[in-house]
């Protein structure tokens, strides 16, 4: 998959917020539900980034240091970049220097107040007997 470069906001003016409000807005959306273990893991290393730079619109990340953050591998890096792009949990745009990307977190997709359930529980998956 090509991703697409995204004209980020570079304003230094981004409203407060809290680390814990928007981790209880990761755990009470649907924006999980279909990501994999791994790029879950990959979105918290990445909400924990902002969080040690005062959640700035956009940070520049770089993917081995993310990788060794999230104690993943450089290739589940790179996937799950991708798959929360499609999900509409972050925007990028490539930065120069190898393995680098500017990472623009759609904090409000976690908003507590917006990020709820549509039916408040979690969803239910189907499991089959393995034979």
């Amino acid at each position: 998959m090509v991703q697409q470069a995204t004209v980020l906001d570079e304003r230094q003016d981004t409203p407060r917020r809290n680390y814990w409000d928007l981790l209880d807005g990761w755990f009470a959306s649907d924006a999980r539900d279909d990501l994999t273990p791994n790029t879950q893991i990959v979105f918290g290393a990445l909400l924990h980034m902002a969080n040690r730079r005062f959640f700035p619109a956009t940070i520049d990340v770089d993917k081995p240091a993310l990788a060794a953050l999230a104690k993943v591998g450089r290739e589940s890096v790179r996937r799950g970049i991708d798959r929360l792009v499609d999900a509409n949990l972050i925007h990028v745009a490539v930065i120069p220097g190898r393995g680098r990307v500017r990472v623009g977190i759609c904090y409000d997709a976690l908003d507590g107040t917006t990020a709820v359930r549509a039916q408040g529980g979690p969803k239910r998956r189907a499991i089959r007997a393995q034979s």
